[in-house]
């Protein structure tokens, strides 16, 4: 599978040359972003790095980083890897969002009998 999950040490670009500069820049924007972001470019131009980077500057650092190489896929599979993914997160996320709202009701009833 081209599903890799790591926690890799920080990456550094390097140089100052105005095309870096600009790489840079878009970098931390995108880092700000809750937006998907596709990185595209010819073989060993960085775009692992790239991804790296704007994980390591997101809110979201702490957390793992998933890349996935699409080079190795065929366009079918690719598709269908990606919407089973989609829909593993969105059942992990509905989960998630139901333990929390459980806990929450939990803590406001408790919170309540203690009041009185």
């Amino acid at each position: 599978m081209a599903i890799v999950t790591t926690r890799q040490p920080e990456v550094k670009l390097i140089g100052r040359s105005p095309a870096i500069v600009a790489l840079e820049a878009e970098i931390d924007s995108a880092s700000r972003s809750d937006a998907k972001v596709l990185i595209t470019g010819e073989t060993g131009v960085g775009k692992e790095v790239v991804s790296r980077l704007i994980h390591h500057r997101s809110a979201r650092a702490a957390a793992g980083l998933v890349t996935l190489n699409c080079a190795g896929l065929p366009d079918s599979l690719l598709e269908s890897d990606c919407s089973d993914m989609y829909a593993a997160a969105s059942r992990v996320r509905t989960a998630t969002s139901r333990a929390w709202l459980e806990w929450r009701q939990t803590a406001r009833s408790s919170s309540m009998k203690s009041a009185k």
